[in-house]
């Protein structure tokens, strides 16, 4: 393999380790975002509950 060739096929191996990297971190904010959503329906469920129980 020549130096140029060595060289390319490096830099495209961190191209997708990088492109790796965000689709983890991608993958990882969107659980993030499902539990919060999870978390504020629950909360809006308790607090309907609640001023239904008020009436």
């Amino acid at each position: 393999m020549t130096t140029s060739t060595s060289a390319s096929v490096h830099a495209r191996s961190l191209h997708e380790s990088s492109e790796n990297v965000n689709a983890e971190s991608l993958a990882l904010q969107a659980c993030d975002d499902i539990d919060n959503l999870q978390v504020a329906r629950l909360a809006c469920a308790c607090l309907e509950n609640s001023s239904l129980r008020n009436m």
